[in-house]
């Protein structure tokens, strides 16, 4: 007889302890509502495709324990991204209660509770900046939200909506053209564009763009490709009135399905710097060195020389004092390009020539 009352009272207390109630913890309820990307499918990816960027939205919420609130700390919500489109490392909102932690990265970002988290309380809720940076072919659900519970005096009874998965795919775009260098610099009064191909597939034309802002942009001109070729291709436009103060460039490249993808943003300063302090001598060179002195103006960071390709074939800090020398004997006879870079990002070019 004894002996069953002791299995009956073990069995119960055994129910309690599983159930959370034995040893005071109380019964709570976590879910994840949602993790997922918009758009679903990336039409293609990196910086400079128009359609790259999107969100990534996550959503959790609480309940059970009527009303007593969970520990600041004690819970942790985490949105997992993909390789392909991670976190641009741009600001955004957090939610208010919440912390983003110090360890997440652009594909693992860790959010805990700042203040203690009350039933009914505010949902756990985030938009997250992201841009796709490479194809993704695969639909696995890798992305989502997960969400932790660290605190002995809780319990969960149902771990089924802790975890959160979607898909998400990214488009293989390929590009109209293999860009080469390109290049943006002040010949006196105007500035020279010059850049190059490698490879150029149903290609249409380059447009050539320009902005004061680097955010709102004009047509300057259109230059026509060569539609498919697999050399190396030398392209230029020039600049004939560009405005003063700082002036950004950038090339948009049209295919023949008049899909595009544009280039970096170069930029020219038109003022601040003028022609008349800068000296290059002698003009043409026979031999020797070449001298370019600066004065006044934004602080010169770089000298480098430029065959009439626009290839760079020599690098150099500016030199002190305002004075920086070039080697030139060693160079054939032809047209050169000397381009400062200014400590404010901005650039100026001179032409040389090299005379034998």
């Amino acid at each position: 007889m004894k002996t069953a009352i002791y299995k009956t009272i073990i069995c119960i207390f055994a129910f309690l302890i599983i159930s959370g109630y034995a040893a005071g913890q109380q019964v709570v309820n976590l879910s994840t509502i949602y993790g997922l990307y918009t758009p679903s499918s990336f039409p293609g990816y990196g910086a400079t495709h128009p359609a790259a960027a999107g969100t990534f939205s996550g959503m959790a919420t609480r309940g059970g324990s009527q009303g007593t609130a969970i520990p600041a700390g004690s819970v942790t919500v985490i949105a997992v991204l993909v390789p392909e489109i991670p976190w641009t490392s741009e600001p955004f909102t957090v939610p208010a209660g919440w912390e983003l932690l110090p360890g997440s990265t652009p594909t693992n970002l860790a959010f805990v509770n700042s203040v203690p988290w009350a039933d009914g309380g505010d949902d756990f809720m985030v938009e997250i900046p992201v841009r796709a940076v490479a194809a993704r072919s695969s639909t696995a659900s890798s992305a989502g939200m997960q969400i932790n519970l660290f605190d002995d005096n809780f319990t969960e009874t149902d771990f089924s909506d802790n975890n959160r998965a979607s898909s998400v795919t990214v488009a293989d775009n390929s590009l109209p053209v293999s860009l080469g260098d390109f290049t943006a610099n002040r010949e006196g009064n105007t500035v020279k564009l010059d850049w190059y191909t490698t490879l150029e597939e149903n290609s249409a034309y380059f447009e050539v763009q320009h902005s004061r802002d680097a955010q709102n942009w004009q047509k300057l001109g259109q230059v026509t490709s060569h539609r498919d070729s697999k050399e190396r291709n030398n392209y230029s436009y020039t600049h004939t009135m560009p405005a003063s103060g700082i002036n950004y460039y950038r090339l948009k490249m049209v295919d023949l399905d008049l899909s595009y993808t544009y280039s970096d943003i170069k930029s020219v300063r038109m003022n601040g710097v003028a022609a008349e302090t800068v000296k290059v001598y002698p003009n043409p060179v026979t031999s020797g060195l070449l001298t370019i002195e600066t004065a006044g103006g934004v602080p010169v960071k770089q000298v480098e020389i430029l065959n009439g390709a626009g290839v760079r074939l020599y690098t150099v800090p500016a030199g002190k004092g305002a004075v920086t020398t070039l080697p030139v004997e060693h160079y054939p006879a032809g047209v050169y390009t000397t381009r400062l870079l200014y400590e404010d990002g901005s650039v100026s070019a001179h032409r040389v020539i090299v005379a034998k």
